[in-house]
């Protein structure tokens, strides 16, 4: 990535770091749908996805992806790598 889309956000990333780890949700295929808040296409979701993990890695961050599995499950995952 050349330009940063949003260069406040991007300082933001860098400076105001909480956790050595970004945790992101891949799409997930099985449950994706549009509808008035996601307009977004797959394709969209797939590049926006990848944009977002790309970013925390420059910004130094380890990007952890969520599993694809229920809230319960996934809460697990996050407690346990959270470390």
């Amino acid at each position: 990535m050349d330009v940063a889309p949003w260069p406040q956000g991007d300082e933001a990333v860098r400076r105001l770091r909480l956790n050595r780890r970004a945790f992101i949700a891949p799409p997930w295929k099985a449950i994706y749908v549009n509808d008035a808040e996601r307009i977004q296409t797959w394709a969209q979701a797939i590049a926006a996805f990848e944009s977002c993990g790309e970013a925390y890695a420059a910004a130094g961050y380890e990007v952890v992806e969520l599993p694809l599995t229920d809230l319960d499950r996934r809460v697990a995952f996050i407690r346990e790598a959270a470390v």
